[in-house]
């Protein structure tokens, strides 16, 4: 496009109506958005515990409303400008919103990889929000060069000619497999030059990138800042309820195990990090044990999720109480079981404590039987799984009757004490006794 022809296109009374209708929008929801946080903010010093956890909530999603506006009225921006200039013609306008949405999809798929925690969260502040529009915004540039450039590996005869002088020329591209290969091929060729750097300088402070990957990396540094002060409140408070009264030297074992073997695609790496922190807190003599509690808790819900945690905790909770005055019966009878090795556990003291359960039916014995076989066959330590056996045990058949097999066991244990008669693993599913 010409200086004239810009220069005309700019006080085309369309565009400027365009750009008269985004200003004002955007500016109402600024306004609507601080004019509302400030009527609130007044009192919200005042405001304590499950009114103040509101209020910054609906404060949160003023802000996510107004991202939310702010990415339509940039759509709605760009579709006019290209409209109005005539780089849309044929398909070109689904061309490049298309190939903005690769871009903006490919940033996403980055903040969602990092931020596993609460990947939603990331994509609602500004710096992801900026993350994502850059990737974008980097597309439709790459493809305004391919049509610029438009090489003949690319394109071949599929756009005119444009006239001595114009850049950019009003034309249709029929086809459509040229589209799909431009959009694929500035998509994705901005997100590898982005992400590219020329130049390594080495610096007193370690090495200096220099290339268009500045960026990226400066607003993603941007983003881990804005997500982790907006994640520090609720995270505090989540893992204070679900570790609520955990002992960390009881739970650093049983926990990280556990979770893991929730999950399925765990990377090696990640376990590996977790144990490496596990290690340290372990070894940090001056921490309060609830403190190690409270980052134990942190450091497996950064890899599995909030949810996967509190189940964990749920199903071994009474593995992990700090003391026994608090954890009653069941903690304590959990401490014997740990002594027992896992094979014992199953072939001994689960037929001898069913003996004093015969309301089970045998369809319950037999679902325990293979919950417990399935545990026995997991590549964890020895321990862990006498102490995930034993809180199967108890939690199903009861702290009474495990707790008198477990005192036979160990009276015995040396001496490979046999089953109770007609109540081997064999039998399991007999039925009941009608009494």
């Amino acid at each position: 496009m010409s200086g004239p022809g810009f220069i005309a296109f700019i006080k085309n009374p369309e565009f400027l109506s365009w750009l008269l209708l985004i200003a004002s929008l955007f500016s109402l929801a600024i306004c609507w958005e601080r004019l509302h946080t400030l009527r609130q903010a007044g009192g919200s010093a005042k405001l304590s515990g499950a009114d103040l956890e509101r209020f910054i909530t609906q404060r949160r999603k003023r802000q996510q409303r107004l991202l939310l506006i702010s990415f339509v009225a940039g759509l709605i921006f760009v579709g006019a400008f290209l409209e109005l200039t005539e780089l849309t013609t044929g398909r070109s306008y689904l061309g490049f919103i298309v190939t903005m949405g690769v871009g903006t999809l490919l940033g996403m798929s980055e903040l969602l990889a990092r931020y596993k925690d609460e990947p939603g969260r990331a994509l609602t502040t500004w710096g992801g929000f900026g993350y994502m529009s850059l990737n974008g915004v980097a597309a439709v540039v790459a493809l305004i060069v391919l049509l610029v450039w438009k090489p003949e590996w690319l394109f071949g005869d599929a756009i005119p000619k444009c006239p001595p002088g114009e850049a950019l020329c009003p034309g249709s591209i029929t086809d459509l497999a040229v589209w799909l290969k431009a959009v694929a091929v500035a998509g994705l060729g901005s997100a590898a030059i982005f992400r590219a750097s020329f130049l390594k300088i080495k610096t007193a402070d370690g090495e200096t990138r220099i290339g268009p990957d500045v960026i990226l990396d400066t607003l993603l540094a941007t983003t881990d800042r804005q997500v982790d002060r907006a994640m520090a409140g609720p995270r505090g408070e989540r893992i204070a309820k679900v570790m609520e009264d955990i002992s960390f030297a009881r739970a650093k074992d049983v926990l990280p195990t556990l979770c893991f073997a929730l999950m399925q695609n765990v990377n090696p790496d990640e376990s590996q990090r977790v144990s490496t922190q596990i290690n340290a807190l372990e070894v940090a003599k001056t921490i309060p044990d609830r403190v190690k509690a409270y980052a134990l808790g942190l450091h497996l819900m950064n890899v599995v999720g909030h949810d996967v945690l509190s189940l964990a905790v749920a199903r071994t909770k009474d593995l992990m109480w700090p003391d026994h005055a608090k954890a009653g019966p069941a903690a304590q009878l959990l401490d014997k079981l740990k002594t027992i090795p896992p094979e014992s556990l199953i072939q001994v003291v689960f037929p001898y404590a069913l003996t004093f359960r015969p309301d089970l039916k045998g369809e319950q014995r037999l679902e325990l039987f293979g919950r417990l076989e399935k545990v026995l066959k997991e590549n964890w330590p020895i321990v862990v799984k006498s102490l995930v056996i034993g809180s199967y045990l108890v939690g199903e058949i009861g702290v009474q009757p495990v707790e008198m097999a477990v005192d036979h066991v160990l009276s015995h244990l040396g001496t490979a004490p046999a089953p109770p008669p007609g109540n081997s693993v064999d039998q399991l599913t007999a039925p009941a006794d009608p009494k």
